[in-house]
């Protein structure tokens, strides 16, 4: 209404503005800048306070492709700011933020690309995730787009042509490239080369741990994003399920730690949980259902990436982009840990040669870590995520499912 009645009230646009980007509407706060950018200017009044408050906004400086609607983001300031002080540095060039399926890279990422300190080290923030597109090279396709939207004019589209007219323009501006869900050494090969001999930096997230490793220049290029903390991850429940939350506070306390505190099945629990209570079904058998059965792997993903997909893929086919990377071997000796007690699902070496029928599990060991399906503890012990556990057992069979490995 004020909009309407008074689009040149600038104490109401500066209100506007900073209640946006405080709940990290970044997307809202653009729009909403370049309307009142407009309204000024349609009548012929000066602008250049709001300009030099929020000139990080103007969409000229940013270049953002794919971002979803926001979503839930809790428990990870301290660890923006820590991304934020890397990419900050003068000598920062490429950093890799890899971590479990399902520990929330993607939002994190695209959080990240909306922070505005970034505005005053880069001159653009472009950003893709390869996990957008279903067909063709994923890689080329964000090339395709990155061009596009830095309005590049070229030719014949093939890759090679579209990294050396991104190359071009990289030389001449500082930008900071983010992509995301890379699952191959040689793409994140490549987008390094395209930063290599510019002043512009890159950032790829990850679930595989061999990909990063073959991305980074030293170990301290490599973040790890780590679960959510007890705190946080009951206020994500607070935030999806506030009356479940309201009524049953223990049950969902124990609900987080029994998920290992994983923001994706922490999200997808909530919903489950949510839908049940606002439709009067009792939940409380739900609880036990979410922490004891496969009901979380048939679930579909919340992710918006899918959203042009003719179909959005469950929790499970999601999860099994990391185990389709293994051998046949592999693929059997990790069915095989789906055996071992959960909660948690820790093992020793020695266990896993009785269990594996080995002398020397070493290899399918370095495998499981590279492909993010096992965490190593210690030397010579290991655990896997309560979620793959259930991936494990389903593929082994060990609950009778029909989703079995040969």
């Amino acid at each position: 209404i004020w909009k309407k009645f008074a689009p040149l009230d600038s104490e109401m646009h500066q209100f506007s503005l900073d209640a946006y980007l405080r709940f990290g509407r970044f997307a809202d706060a653009q729009l909403h800048y370049v309307e009142a950018l407009h309204a000024y200017e349609a009548q012929n009044e000066n602008c250049s306070d709001l300009i030099a408050s929020y000139g990080e906004l103007n969409p000229a400086r940013i270049v953002i492709g794919h971002i979803s609607n926001p979503r839930p983001f809790v428990g990870r300031s301290n660890q923006i700011d820590q991304i934020v002080n890397l990419l900050e540095r003068p000598e920062a060039k490429v950093t890799s933020i890899v971590g479990l399926p399902g520990v929330g890279k993607s939002t994190f990422a695209q959080k990240l690309v909306q922070d505005i300190r970034l505005g005053s080290t880069y001159e653009k923030i472009v950003y893709g995730s390869l996990d957008a597109y279903t067909s063709g090279s994923a890689l080329t396709e964000t090339l395709r787009e990155w061009t596009i939207r830095l309005k590049i004019t070229i030719g014949k589209q093939t890759r090679e042509n579209l990294a050396h007219a991104l190359k071009n323009v990289l030389m001449q501006s500082k930008m900071l490239l983010v992509c995301d869900d890379i699952y191959k050494e040689d793409d994140a090969l490549f987008l390094k080369n395209l930063v290599g001999g510019t002043y512009s930096s890159l950032v790829i997230t990850t679930r595989f741990p061999v990909v990063s490793r073959s991305f980074i220049d030293q170990p301290n290029d490599e973040y790890e994003l780590p679960l959510l903390e007890e705190d946080a991850a009951l206020e994500l429940i607070k935030l999806l399920a506030p009356k479940v939350f309201e009524v049953y506070p223990e049950q969902c306390r124990q609900l987080t730690n029994d998920l290992e505190r994983l923001p994706l099945a922490i999200t997808i629990a909530s919903r489950l949980l949510h839908t049940d209570f606002q439709t009067g079904f009792p939940v409380e058998s739900l609880f036990n259902e979410i922490r004891e059965s496969h009901r979380l792997l048939d679930e579909r993903s919340i992710d918006e990436r899918f959203r042009n997909r003719t179909t959005t893929p469950t929790i499970e086919l999601l999860l099994r982009r990391s185990v389709d990377r293994l051998t046949r071997l592999d693929q059997k000796r990790f069915a095989l840990l789906g055996l071992m007690p959960p909660k948690p699902a820790r093992f020793k070496f020695d266990d896993l040669k009785v269990i594996w029928e080995t002398d020397d599990p070493s290899e399918s060991v370095r495998s499981l870590f590279d492909y993010g399906l096992l965490e190593i503890v210690q030397t010579h012990e290991y655990q896997m995520h309560a979620l793959l556990v259930m991936l494990s057992r389903r593929l082994g069979g060990w609950d009778d499912e029909k989703h079995t490995l040969d």
